[in-house]
């Protein structure tokens, strides 16, 4: 005799067929790259959360996630996490290198300007400014 599958095993597995998931995580929908519903002046974060050079994932209001990194000479940029290859999510800076897991395009750590494919294009820079400690969206 077979035991009977739990009930939200199978309203997840429906859902998940009618291409909506979201009961079955934690209620939130996923991150996506980009700015999300933040508006121009916004933080995004503090300089002593980055690395002095490297970078790290962000996240935004209103859903979104940007890559922030902080340049050998101190410049810093933002980034739209996505690559330009198929909208993975790529990595932080790793020896001066950003990388995306999905299918290999490699990115400088600075400037985000493509290194090696699949992906033709580097990543999408996100206009910032550094205002003291704060790094805001411009």
């Amino acid at each position: 005799m077979s035991t009977p599958l739990p009930r939200r095993t199978v309203l997840c597995g429906l859902l998940a067929l009618a291409g909506s998931a979201a009961a079955c995580g934690d209620g939130k929908p996923p991150r996506t790259g980009g700015t999300g519903t933040a508006k121009p002046g916004a933080e995004l974060a503090r300089l002593s959360a980055l690395p002095s050079v490297g970078g790290a994932l962000v996240e935004t209001e209103g859903n979104g996630i940007l890559l922030i990194v902080r340049a050998k000479d101190g410049a810093v940029r933002a980034f739209d996490p996505r690559c330009p290859h198929k909208g993975n999510l790529i990595s932080p800076p790793v020896g001066g290198v950003i990388d995306c897991p999905t299918h290999g395009s490699a990115f400088d750590g600075e400037t985000g300007e493509i290194r090696k494919g699949p992906s033709k294009a580097g990543l999408t820079q996100i206009p910032v400014k550094v205002d003291g400690e704060r790094i805001i969206l411009i």
